[in-house]
């Protein structure tokens, strides 16, 4: 993980009550979008997400903190596709770089103008990417 997004969640995720508000400005960051999506999809994202246990985002946290791909990227043996909106509050160009590094014979789709959860702003484009990669013998 990039240090600022490390320590954006480290700066919130340890206090969270153990009831999370969906409307609460940590639900508001942790979904932020640079493009508007269904009122209704993203309510009911919220909910979910803010009816995982404390525990469980903290869980999240440490797992986060402590993964390093580039031991296991090594491992992976089957076809591989990253996808990266440009917009990413939480990935930036250089984490991409990192990826694509560690994983250099992979599939790579960037979509320009869109954030960390393109395939909701875009699910379109992005099915466009990721049905043929998936058809793919």
């Amino acid at each position: 993980m990039p240090a600022a997004p490390t320590e954006w969640l480290w700066a919130n995720v340890p206090g969270l009550p153990d009831t999370i508000d969906p409307q609460s400005q940590f639900m508001l960051d942790w979904y932020w979008k640079p493009n508007p999506v269904p009122a209704d999809f993203i309510d009911r994202e919220r909910g979910e997400s803010a009816a995982t246990p404390r525990q469980a985002w903290i869980g999240v946290l440490r797992g986060l903190s402590a993964m390093d791909l580039t031991k296991v990227a090594p491992m992976v043996q089957a076809p591989t596709m990253i996808l990266w909106g440009d917009q990413d509050g939480f990935f930036d160009a250089a984490s991409q770089d990192a990826v694509k590094a560690a994983f250099p014979s992979a599939t790579y789709e960037s979509f320009t103008g869109f954030g960390h959860n393109m395939f909701w702003e875009v699910p379109d484009q992005v099915a466009a990417k990721v049905v043929p990669f998936l058809e793919a013998p």
